[in-house]
């Protein structure tokens, strides 16, 4: 007969621990969730959310490009309800020297309308808002409409990280988000530093970069505005621990730009070659990200490169233009980013001191528990079941 001692090792307490494997899906809470959508075509395909909202929600996608010999591909959606959306990606210049756009990988941020405050008391807001003007090279002057209203005076009081997406697709020319601070498209939202005072405004716009168009219909543009650092909660429904990071990658300077090798700069650019790095405290298993503010005059946007862009605790970003016969080079520009993690509060691996065994030998096994929460647990139960013909000697 086999014997066996059971000694149990209880790691609560421990610091977090994390896993690397990242999700399809997964909900942050009831009203803000994070999708991952892989190969995402030229052609529209139905996603379904995980929560369900009381309103349509706002939506924030980024695309990647795993070099420059594709671009950057434009997310374009349509039919966002309380329970779905479409989504494809397109070219941001449809002429047929400019690379195709890379069809993979797409990361999305859903959230309910309004103002939220997280379990760890983070807060962020998300709205809409329509806007019929158009900006491009040479025309720059439509800084967007302003929002400033919008927001809840306690967003706009640190440097407060905003993400925006085009969501309906009435025209069906590639357009992309921009945001000022309303006064110049080169200035974030609400101003150069101090950043975000709570006089500074905030302006929602679009633009087509060098691409002259000046009749774009009307379109609805979807928005966060984040409170920047590090999050980290519950969700209690899921039982997984939820960890995110909000900040920017560059910061415009007392002259009103980003200085040189701070920001991130275009795909083609050589000094430095891309990607533009922003290092997290944690492994993201998602995260979106959007141009903050619009210095080069050719007109830019936001996205993520390489083939693995969220690794190493690092998020590799990179811009793209519309360029066709010249290069796609540009300069530093900050790019906002917002990201999440999901992972479970608690892992437990099994080991035993022998693998081969006679009659009446005695087997240590141990079996250690290891809290990934940050925080104490409590109420923490494990089952371990004797094998046929085995018997507890111990337990410790």
């Amino acid at each position: 007969m086999l014997n066996r001692v059971s000694n149990f090792l209880y790691a609560l307490g421990l610091s977090i621990f994390l896993n690397t494997g990242s999700a399809h899906a997964f909900q942050i809470t009831n009203t803000l969730e994070a999708i991952t959508v892989s190969s995402v075509g030229t052609g529209f395909q139905t996603v379904t959310f995980q929560n369900t909202y009381t309103l349509a929600p706002v939506v924030v996608c980024t695309g990647q490009v795993p070099n420059a010999g594709q671009s950057l591909p434009v997310i374009r959606l349509q039919n966002v309800s309380t329970t779905s959306m479409q989504i494809r990606v397109q070219k941001f210049n449809p002429d047929a020297g400019y690379p195709n756009a890379h069809v993979g990988t797409v990361y999305c941020l859903v959230s309910e309308i309004g103002s939220h405050t997280l379990p760890d008391g983070k807060q962020y807001q998300a709205e809409k808002v329509g806007v019929t003007g158009n900006h491009y090279f040479k025309n720059w002057a439509n800084e967007g409409v302003n929002v400033t209203n919008a927001i809840d005076v306690n967003k706009r009081n640190t440097n407060s990280v905003i993400l925006a997406q085009i969501m309906t697709s009435n025209d069906v020319r590639a357009q992309v988000p921009l945001l000022s601070n309303c006064e110049s498209i080169d200035t974030p939202p609400a101003g150069k530093p101090p950043f975000f005072g709570v006089t500074a405004d905030m302006c929602v716009g679009r633009h087509t970069g060098n691409l002259e168009i000046d009749d774009l219909a009307g379109e609805t543009v979807g928005y966060i505005v984040a409170q920047p650092g590090t999050y980290n909660f519950l969700n209690t429904a899921t039982g997984k621990l939820i960890q995110g990071v909000a900040g920017a990658k560059g910061a415009v300077g007392d002259d009103g730009r980003v200085p040189a090798g701070e920001g991130v700069k275009g795909i083609d650019d050589t000094d430095p070659p891309p990607p533009y790095i922003a290092t997290t405290p944690i492994q993201l298993n998602m995260a979106v990200a959007t141009e903050m503010a619009q210095f080069g005059n050719d007109g830019t946007h936001a996205g993520f490169y390489g083939t693995s862009p969220l690794t190493n605790k690092r998020i590799n970003m990179v811009l793209d233009e519309t360029h066709v016969d010249s290069n796609r080079k540009h300069t530093d520009e900050m790019v906002g980013y917002f990201g999440f993690r999901e992972s479970t509060l608690v892992t437990m691996t099994k080991t035993v001191d022998k693998s081969d065994v006679d009659d009446f030998d005695v087997l240590t096994y141990t079996i250690e528990i290891k809290n990934e929460s940050g925080s104490p647990l409590s109420n923490i139960t494990l089952t371990d079941s004797i094998a046929q013909g085995a018997a507890d000697l111990s337990l410790s």
